[in-house]
């Protein structure tokens, strides 16, 4: 499970920043968050309606218990406490939960980079001197781009595992 948790959207991450910071084209943060922005704004709807068909498919099966070894969850009520063995329905409740909550977080972070890269690029003007200016530039988009995909690959690989089951 830690390679689709971590190791894919960090991967992905790395190697997707990589080519975007090599590319001679000179692909902007801004560009790079506008193409997300198309593609993803379609995904929390998209999420939420499938969460809703998850939480009331009347199926029967969708209520047993998930093939061993069966993922666990620590639940404290009143009654009970300890790990609780998932039933498929609520493991697609809180994969698409997840991903509902994610592509939304995605969403709103790149909108928000559009609008205030601008402000960041007049102010870091006024504030740096010139020989640590492309240095800063350099760091700041890497960290951004490498922030982005690591959130959309693990969307991606995350979207791949609620198709399987």
């Amino acid at each position: 499970m830690r390679f689709y948790n971590f190791t894919f959207p960090l991967t992905f991450a790395t190697v997707v920043t990589a080519l975007i910071t090599i590319a001679p084209a000179g692909i902007s943060v801004t560009d790079v968050s506008q193409a997300i922005v198309k593609i993803a704004a379609l995904l929390p709807g998209f999420y939420i309606a499938s969460l809703a068909a998850v939480s009331t498919f009347s199926g029967a099966h969708m209520d047993e218990t998930m093939p061993e070894p069966a993922p666990e969850i620590y639940i404290k009520t009143l009654q009970t406490e300890g790990p609780e063995k998932l039933t498929r329905r609520m493991f697609l409740c809180y994969l698409f939960g997840y991903l509902s909550v994610t592509s939304l977080f995605l969403v709103f972070f790149a909108v928000a980079l559009e609008l205030v890269i601008p402000s960041i690029k007049q102010i870091t003007l006024s504030l740096l001197p010139t020989e640590y200016l492309q240095t800063f530039v350099v760091v700041t988009k890497t960290t951004l781009l490498f922030a982005l995909f690591a959130v959309l690959g693990s969307i991606f690989i995350t979207s791949l595992q609620g198709i399987y089951y």
